[in-house]
């Protein structure tokens, strides 16, 4: 069985495509301030380093994400018992909520919305070239639609 647990948080900065800089209310008067948050279950391209088009796709999702959740923003943090990644940050996806006049709203995620905007590719740990093919596969997807040049 795996246990989440659910915690508002406002947006800091964006890092890039999947990594944002959140305080997290923990409740009880408990904030954890200046968290470093990767988007669980997804891998946008880097914004430094590789091919002129990964770089370019990368920015692409990283302005999307500032966009959906600019600094100062509130959204709902929904993360796994003992989720943190290699590199020491919160493994969570986030959730970005609608107009409250909605009718049966619901929060929307934005990690989902980025692999349907073909801004982010599913990872659950494969080879670095799987994910690279996918994310090309993105790039040229996006060049068609002249969001990459």
């Amino acid at each position: 069985m795996l246990l989440t647990y659910s915690y508002k948080a406002t947006v800091v900065r964006c890092v890039d495509g999947d990594s944002v800089i959140l305080d997290i209310d923990c409740g009880f008067d408990i904030q954890l301030k200046a968290q470093s948050v990767r988007l669980y279950g997804i891998d946008t391209a880097e914004t430094r380093g590789g091919t002129e088009d990964l770089k370019a796709l990368g920015n692409l999702a990283k302005s999307y994400v500032s966009q959906m959740i600019p600094e100062g923003s509130e959204v709902l943090l929904k993360t796994h018992l003992d989720g943190r990644g290699k590199f020491g940050r919160i493994l969570a996806e986030v959730f970005m909520p609608e107009a409250p006049d909605t009718e049966g709203y619901q929060p929307r995620s934005l990690n989902e919305i980025l692999l349907d905007e073909l801004l982010a590719v599913p990872y659950h740990g494969q080879s670095k070239e799987e994910i690279l093919n996918q994310h090309l596969i993105n790039v040229e997807h996006h060049k068609a639609e002249g969001r990459i040049a």
